[in-house]
């Protein structure tokens, strides 16, 4: 709350016509709801001190009384920080606790329209915005505690689109994982493990190659970032039938005693999650406004919560990652009963 209390009192203070700032911040992030505003929000006491010119002078103080132009970047700079600073707040008392999220999924959604209403040359152009945002995100959830984040990025379908799309983009993900492997903030300087899941078999060698490399070297750090590749709800459940009846089989079952007894225990200890000694997927986070899951994490979205976000994946604020995280984990979860 420093950022609330100090910097925009200072803002304001320094320039009187900011001194609805503070009233316009303070509904955005409460709602009205009928109720008056505080008294004591930065830069209320302005109409006060500066008598009958509706604080546009404080007393003992020089202001200049030439017009301050407001800067739209500016002003939504200003904004943008201080609903940062308050929903950090919430969660960091709320971590106190506990992580406020086991787990977290996320649909990175809507990098090709970025690409088409920013005007980029091409729909690469958006998914390198898109994998930028990736680093961003994820400091963003492990910052405020979150210790688990799973990242769809490439699904079946999205396989079926041209190679003109789909060759420069296996290019950028290999170059991506490469720099995070050895650039200037590697994994290992965010201390966070790396690992693909999904169908490998349907990547090209190349990239398939810089996946091992990168699991291999973060093997023991604390983070975990999945990055899902190739990847389908349908397909992991397929995938994890077969492995919990390849299981029984072992023991000795016969195929129709194998499939009799299998049991949602069974598909749970083979869904990824489970296999990487990771808590199920409690919580989805999508941007691009679609709201629809799409396939990911089918078995585990049984009772999962979810938040749905207008902005595109290369355009999503700080602020709302950081307030629809917040929702996320007030949630009361009833597991259907």
């Amino acid at each position: 709350m420093l950022t609330f209390d100090g910097t925009l009192e200072l803002l304001i203070t320094r320039y009187p016509n900011l001194e609805d700032v503070p009233i316009g911040l303070y509904q955005e992030i409460f709602g009205t709801k009928g109720e008056s505003t505080p008294k004591n929000l930065p830069g209320q006491g302005l109409r006060k001190r500066g008598g009958a010119e509706s604080g546009s002078r404080i007393s003992g103080m020089e202001i200049d009384e030439r017009p301050i132009p407001i800067f739209p970047d500016l002003w939504e700079d200003v904004i943008e920080l201080v609903k940062c600073s308050y929903y950090r707040g919430r969660l960091l008392e709320d971590s106190r606790n506990g992580p406020p999220i086991q787990h977290l999924g996320v649909i990175m959604d809507g990098n090709r329209r970025y690409s088409r209403i920013r005007g980029l040359s091409t729909v690469t152009e958006g998914h390198k915005v898109g994998a930028f945002k990736l680093l961003q995100v994820m400091s963003w959830a492990f910052s405020v505690g979150i210790q688990n984040l799973t990242v769809w990025a490439l699904s079946h379908d999205n396989l079926k689109r041209g190679r003109d799309e789909l060759d420069p983009l296996f290019v950028m993900i290999t170059d991506y994982i490469n720099e995070m492997m050895m650039g200037d903030v590697p994994f290992a300087l965010l201390n966070v493990r790396f690992r693909v899941i999904g169908d490998r078999s349907i990547l090209p060698d190349q990239l398939n190659e810089t996946i091992e490399k990168a699991e291999a070297a973060t093997a023991n750090f604390k983070f975990n970032l999945q990055l899902a590749l190739g990847y389908g709800g349908r397909s992991e459940i397929l995938r994890a039938t077969k492995m919990a009846l390849d299981n029984k089989i072992k023991q000795g079952l016969s195929s129709n005693e194998a499939i009799a007894t299998i049991t949602e225990a069974d598909m749970s200890q083979n869904i990824y999650s489970a296999q990487l000694g990771l808590p199920r997927i409690g919580s989805i986070f999508r941007p691009g406004g679609e709201h629809r899951l799409s396939g990911f994490a089918l078995w585990e979205s049984q009772h999962a919560e979810l938040a749905i976000v207008d902005e595109n994946w290369p355009a999503l604020k700080q602020s709302t990652f950081l307030r629809s995280v917040l929702d996320l984990s007030k949630r009361s979860r009833r597991l259907g009963v």
